[in-house]
């Protein structure tokens, strides 16, 4: 009877206000268990001699009981949510005309600082996206805005993805906290429209391999992300070229991360990345004003010797000077164009700056 009781009444509550089914249902049963604070009444209440020993003991064994058959009704509801498929569009009394007419769309599931970037520039580049969100106050806000292409609900609801469009959508991009809804909302939208991209940010590395046999295209996780934005900036610091350091994060993105993770294709994106830097590169220097090596020649700086580091290109005034002879004398402004190693580059640039 408590069991019954409390997930009614906050079942009802949840639905009064207006949120999907699965809410409802969850919070009734996550809250029907008896709290601890009702401990804490019980046992004033006992040592004052408001109850009695038998009421007490009454309760303590009803609130067990209630912590032992909570977790069970949960795996049940979890389990009618996922397998059962209670959010059938035809149990939900959905009609055709309630779904937003677009096609080859992006979904974006989840508005936070990640959805509302990317509905930003989907917008900016008229590339046309539906938005769902479980917050009322951001699809409300959304909508004052202009943005008519957003649905307030529940993202892992079969009914909710049916509004989107989903068998229609191109891609969709899950980046929501919740775990469950997350998997949830992929395997469901996969299982209407298996040709949708859907890529997904989590924040839980354990989730990668999961997520990846549900069926997701790219999984992002935010950690990972954060590390390859690391290394990035200290290898531009050491004058890896930009297309470098993109290829070297393209190559631990499409081992699923395997380098950062200490899985499979760890040697193998190790020994694609040593062949990449193992290549010559090439890096512009421009001579400011107070140069040391301004007044000199080319022969004077003798850069070639000093750091294996070639100058192939002098770029004057808008001017390019292709291979310029040995007797060439350096001006302000002048931009070098150097060609060499990674080592002969960074030793290159050190002598160009007089610091060697």
């Amino acid at each position: 009877m408590i069991i019954l009781i409390k997930a009614t009444i906050v079942f009802g509550l949840v639905k009064w206000m207006r949120y999907p089914l699965r809410v409802a249902l969850l919070s009734g049963v996550l809250l029907s268990q008896i709290g601890e604070f009702s401990f804490v009444l019980a046992s004033q209440g006992f040592e004052n001699k408001i109850i009695s020993n038998e009421i007490y003991q009454t309760f303590i064994g009803a609130s067990v009981l209630t912590f032992m058959v909570t977790p069970l009704l949960v795996s049940l509801v979890y389990y009618l949510l996922t397998r059962k498929n209670i959010f059938n569009p035809a149990r939900q009394g959905l009609h055709p005309d309630e779904r937003i007419p677009v096609s080859n769309h992006v979904i974006i599931c989840g508005m936070g600082l990640n959805g509302r970037n990317l509905a930003k520039v989907l917008k900016d580049t008229a590339i046309h996206y539906v938005v769902i969100d479980l917050n009322f106050q951001k699809i409300k806000k959304a909508k004052s805005k202009g943005d008519k292409n957003t649905i307030w609900g529940d993202a892992s609801s079969v009914e909710i993805l049916r509004r989107a469009s989903v068998e229609a959508a191109r891609v969709m991009v899950i980046a929501i906290s919740d775990r469950f809804l997350t998997k949830s909302c992929l395997q469901n939208a996969k299982a209407i429209n298996p040709k949708l991209h859907v890529i997904v940010r989590t924040k839980y590395l354990a989730d990668i391999e999961e997520l990846l046999a549900l069926g997701a295209d790219d999984v992002i996780p935010e950690e990972f992300e954060t590390s390859i934005q690391i290394f990035s900036r200290v290898l531009k610091m050491f004058h890896i070229p930009n297309s470098i350091v993109l290829a070297q994060g393209n190559i631990i993105r499409n081992k699923s991360y395997g380098v950062f993770r200490d899985v499979r294709y760890t040697q193998e994106a190790f020994d694609q990345i040593g062949q990449i830097l193992a290549q010559g590169t090439i890096e512009t220097y421009f001579i400011g004003p107070g140069n040391p090596i301004i007044g000199k020649s080319i022969r004077d700086v003798n850069l070639k010797a000093e750091s294996d580091a070639m100058i192939i290109n002098i770029i004057r005034k808008n001017q390019t000077i292709t291979n310029p002879p040995s007797e060439f004398v350096f001006e302000a402004e002048d931009q070098l164009i150097l060609f060499g190693s990674h080592s002969a580059i960074d030793l290159g640039l050190k002598i160009l700056d007089g610091s060697l």
